[in-house]
């Protein structure tokens, strides 16, 4: 989570806690609360992580639950995403839609004497990747944007073993911005991002986000 004032705010539980289990499911919750003396040093919210396993499904579904309580200061949020870090040497193909796939770039490609850095950090130019088909073309994850109506399902897949790993978005109702608003999606990594939200300033007192994540 990205708040203007403090940049970005990783959230981490600090209380774990299985809310519901039995032959079919499984949740659990990581909570973070914050009280007063955290002023400054964490969003004034209390935090709900939540995690559920499906019997029989090979996925996770993946929610939050942000709580602002009164009196509480009032805030920006830029920004609130999960963020998924997957192995550089299973995964080297992605998709983002039909038309829009391909092998991608290892993320050594993007240090120096592999990469030229551009106009801005996110650009680099491929001077001397590992792959060698891919030398002269530049990464930029701001490539792989989608407007939210059509993020849809994007992720990365690996032929050795034979595995997929995909961030499915049923709806876009809990999402900022509306339907063409442009937002990441997965990049250079391998990273799959789950962005819930982007811009807003929370005054209100509960907000719920939710992903879904197949593997």
């Amino acid at each position: 989570m990205k708040i203007y004032e403090e940049q970005y705010c990783r959230i981490k539980g600090t209380d774990f806690s299985v809310v519901l289990q039995n032959e079919s499911q499984i949740e659990v919750s990581f909570k973070r609360t914050w009280n007063p003396s955290l002023k400054g040093k964490l969003a004034p919210l209390n935090i709900d992580k939540r995690f559920i396993l499906l019997s029989g499904q090979s996925g996770f579904y993946s929610y939050a639950i942000f709580e602002h309580l009164g009196g509480w200061p009032d805030f920006d949020v830029a920004e609130i995403r999960v963020a998924l870090k997957l192995r550089k040497d299973i995964f080297h193909y992605m998709a983002i839609a039909d038309d829009r796939q391909r092998i991608m770039p290892m993320p050594d490609d993007r240090l120096p004497g592999r990469g030229q850095t551009l106009a801005y950090p996110e650009a680099v130019l491929l001077v001397n990747p590992i792959n060698p088909d891919l030398k002269g073309e530049v990464d930029d994850k701001y490539q792989y944007s989608c407007d939210n109506e059509d993020n849809r399902v994007h992720g990365w897949i690996s032929s050795d073993p034979p595995i997929g790993f995909w961030c499915i978005t049923p709806s876009d109702e809990f999402r900022t911005g509306g339907p063409v608003k442009q937002d990441l999606t997965s990049h250079v990594g391998p990273t799959t991002l789950a962005v819930s939200a982007l811009s807003f300033s929370l005054r209100v007192n509960r907000v719920s986000i939710v992903e879904a994540v197949a593997c």
